[in-house]
Parts: C-alpha cells; sequence; structure tokens
C-alpha cells in the first residue's frame, strides 16, 4: 500500500518528521527582531508619557480648585473701593514749533545740527528744553508731520562741528545741515 503523503513532509526541518520532536516553548518577546522591539517600546513608551500627562493634568486641576475653594485664595480679585486721587498737573509753557521757511526769512543761511525726530510735540519739547538748560539755541521744525529737532544758530561751520562733538555722545547720528 502506498504511504499517504502529508504537509509536514514537504517542510522538512533537519530531516527529521515534525510529530516526533517535543514542542518548543516561544517567548514572545525573544522572537520579536530588533527594529520590531525598538518600535513596540518606542510605542510603549509613547502612551505611558500621555496617560502620565494626562493624569499630571487632572491632578493639577483638582489642587487648583481646592486652592480656590480656600480662604487663603491669593487669586481671587480684592474688592475694596479706593478714593480717587486728585493730581495737579501744570501745563508746561511750549516752545513754539516754527516752519522752515520763517526761519529762512528771519535769519537767512545758518547751520544747525539735526538730533533727533519725534511724532509728537511732547517728546521735542522735553528734549528742546534740556538743550536750552545747556545753553543751546533748540528749534523744532514740523516737516511731513515730524517734529525735527536743531541746536541752530552757528554762523560757521566749523562751531557747528565743535558742537556737534559734543552732542555725539547724546545723540549719536546727529548731522549738520544748513537751514
Amino acid at each position: 500500500m502506498e504511504k499517504e503523503h502529508t504537509q509536514l513532509e514537504l517542510f522538512s526541518h533537519s530531516g527529521g518528521d515534525f510529530e516526533s520532536k517535543p514542542a518548543q516553548k516561544r517567548r514572545l518577546f525573544v522572537s520579536w527582531r530588533g527594529h520590531e522591539k525598538t518600535i513596540i517600546l518606542a510605542i510603549c513608551f509613547m502612551v505611558t508619557s500621555a496617560v502620565s500627562f494626562s493624569l499630571g493634568m487632572e491632578r493639577g486641576k483638582r489642587i487648583a480648585a481646592l486652592r480656590t475653594d480656600s480662604k487663603l485664595d491669593l487669586a481671587s480679585p480684592v474688592k475694596k473701593e479706593l478714593a480717587p486721587v486728585q493730581i495737579a498737573v501744570q501745563k508746561a509753557p511750549e516752545p513754539a514749533v516754527v516752519l522752515r521757511s520763517q526761519v529762512l526769512n528771519v535769519t537767512g543761511s545758518i547751520y544747525a545740527i539735526q538730533l533727533a525726530t519725534y511724532k509728537s510735540r511732547s517728546g521735542a519739547d522735553k528734549e528742546a528744553e534740556l538743550l536750552r538748560k545747556k545753553g543751546l539755541s533748540p528749534l523744532v521744525l514740523v516737516k511731513s508731520g515730524y517734529f525735527v529737532l536743531y541746536a541752530s544758530n552757528f554762523k560757521d561751520k566749523e562751531t557747528a562741528k565743535q558742537t556737534q562733538a559734543e552732542l555725539k555722545k547724546r545723540y549719536k547720528d546727529c548731522i549738520i545741515r544748513r537751514l
């Protein structure tokens, strides 16, 4: 009689029958390849991190809720009536803003040192007052909506250069211009 063929004959393992060998216990982690282990460990780490973060956030929310319910709540707004404060404001005398055409008509050709340009008149006036205290002759001109501060009334360029050297300590980009 002919021998019956089974599928196990097609897959020979070291020449013996599969049925005759004792069954090997396969460990799950050992049977994985190196890169599979790395991927599985990375996924486990990310899941553990996400769960830990979520639990920490919930714990923080509970602690914050307990703190706001306590009597020592520092974050609650203080409800005190404050009396309005009266501040006496003295209006400083405003230096006259001069247009360039008016300067040329009055003085002719003079040299001036352009010091700074301001968007607001108050900034230019404060600096002009400081220059006046130093003994200079400040001039504020309006150009294209800006207030340009000059130290003026220099008859020649040499005296303007001497003053410019002193003013460069405070105004680094100051230049000499003819008005």
